[in-house]
């Protein structure tokens, strides 16, 4: 699994499946987080919108347009990087908007909007920490530092396998297996390593047991399996 690491960590967003799973999934996030879209557009349209704070409710339609674009894979990541931080940068701060000089309807209507608005960017949905994500996955600068990792990671396993072949003399040297060996010797048992056909030992099992019942199978192991 390391070495699978190793082979794709210093490659681009659209050939790395690290990054295309990290992408996958904050699309799948973002599904949910777009259905405020029409809502959002139905408040600002309304007649009881405060039309000083239109600005603010603005900024979020278009970032969560563009996101939607995103979505349904019209737009590459680093144009909708470049789209995002426009739109951060000409977003409006929230904190200088009051409710001061409102009517009652417009404070009501205004408020909503505020809860929708917190829902977006606090922990409930995250927008943020997607936005981030999508950032780390595309930025040269992230691409730059994978590769330094890589270095790394290859000293790394050159480390993992001169501590494992000296583990392994120590347990061969004292007649030992630990919990791993176990499982890989009995799979060596069971299944022929040439041909992947059943050894005579796992056909002699299968007829002597039908069914067998495995406890807890969700946490078993490829070897185990």
């Amino acid at each position: 699994r390391l070495h699978d690491l190793i082979d794709v960590i210093d490659l681009p967003a659209d050939k790395n499946p690290w990054a295309q799973t990290i992408i996958n999934y904050n699309r799948l996030k973002l599904n949910s987080i777009l259905l405020y879209i029409p809502e959002l557009e139905e408040l600002k349209n309304g007649p009881q919108f405060p039309v000083k704070n239109l600005p603010a409710i603005e900024a979020d339609i278009v970032l969560l347009k563009d996101l939607a674009d995103f979505v349904q894979e019209n737009i590459s990541i680093p144009d909708l990087i470049d789209k995002i931080r426009m739109v951060m940068v000409a977003s409006p701060d929230m904190r200088k908007y009051s409710t001061r000089g409102l009517s009652e309807e417009e404070k009501t209507t205004y408020s909503i909007y505020k809860a929708i608005h917190s829902k977006l960017t606090g922990s409930s949905c995250n927008l943020q920490k997607i936005i981030d994500d999508l950032i780390t996955v595309s930025e040269p600068q992230s691409i730059r530092d994978n590769q330094h990792i890589k270095k790394q990671l290859l000293g790394l396993e050159v480390l993992i396998r001169e501590v494992g072949k000296c583990f392994t003399e120590i347990k061969v040297e004292n007649n030992q297996l630990d919990f791993s060996d176990l499982e890989h010797e009995a799979a060596r048992l069971l299944v022929d390593r040439d041909t992947g056909a059943p050894t005579w030992v796992a056909r002699e099992l299968s007829q002597r047991y039908h069914e067998i019942m495995v406890d807890e199978y969700q946490d078993t192991n490829a070897v185990q399996q």
